[in-house]
């Protein structure tokens, strides 16, 4: 697939697909990653659906966003579709602002976008088996506000990360995946969306939901940024943690890990 050109450095890119189990029944995932570079319209990427958005953005940070999204989302679309032209791939606002794609060969497939500074991570999955990934910055700046929608039993299990803003950053991007896996987004109040069951282990944590027990919750971090990704309860990776060990080893890239203690 065409790549998009960087208008001041090369930014790293990277995908990767695993395979999945439901009930016996095989899908695959993929996901894809860009960090850093500053991209324009000129790489091919943008369908005209995507490029009409652009108008409306006041600010250039916002087109850069927009931009960035959907080359990681039709890089990690390309994963599940081989051979697809980006140009006649829409990934489109849907009614609550989540990514809807639109495209020949693509029916029955959806992404989940989520950007974080010069870090933009996409899921593509199948839509009878929805997935939501989210990916945040590390910042002490950021902890009032995460304070406010964390929970106090949240706030006991946070007690396991030597670091608190990693904590708090990792259960706020639990919450936000699955927001994203129920294509509910910011509509739904974040509190209804607490964690449960927030352990550590060798490459990240896990976490079940107490409102929402038909899924689970896994993530990695560094010292600077926390991704997580939602799934069904019933989603066994066939490879383990194997999509949670690269999405580790992409995120070093962002920073150094961060010190903690596992339970």
């Amino acid at each position: 697939m065409p790549s998009a050109q960087a208008a001041t450095a090369d930014p790293f890119r990277d995908d990767a697909a695993f395979e999945v189990d439901v009930a016996g029944r095989p899908y695959r995932v993929a996901f894809a990653i860009l960090i850093g570079g500053r991209l324009d319209v000129s790489g091919g990427v943008l369908s005209e659906a995507e490029t009409a958005l652009l108008p409306a953005l006041r600010y250039d940070r916002r087109r850069r966003t927009l931009i960035a999204g959907r080359t990681t989302a039709k890089a990690a679309l390309a994963r599940l579709a081989p051979g697809t032209d980006p140009l006649h791939v829409s990934v489109i606002p849907g009614v609550f602002g989540q990514p809807v794609v639109i495209g020949p060969g693509l029916e029955g497939l959806q992404v989940s976008i989520s950007h974080a500074g010069d870090t933009t991570i996409a899921m593509a999955f199948p839509e009878a088996c929805p997935f939501g990934v989210d990916v945040e910055r590390v910042e002490a700046g950021h902890r009032d506000a995460m304070l406010r929608h964390t929970s106090e039993r949240e706030l006991e299990r946070i007690g396991a990360f030597l670091d608190e803003d990693v904590g708090l950053t990792a259960a706020w991007t639990l919450r936000e995946a699955l927001s994203k896996a129920l294509r509910c987004g910011l509509t739904t109040p974040p509190l209804l969306l607490e964690t449960t069951r927030l352990t550590l282990d060798q490459t990240g944590y896990h976490c079940a939901y107490g409102a929402f027990s038909q899924y689970d919750g896994a993530g990695v971090f560094t010292g600077s940024v926390c991704a997580s990704v939602t799934a069904p309860r019933s989603v066994t990776w066939s490879a383990g943690e194997a999509y949670r060990e690269t999405l580790g080893a992409w995120l070093r890239r962002s920073g150094p890990a961060a010190h903690v203690s596992a339970t």
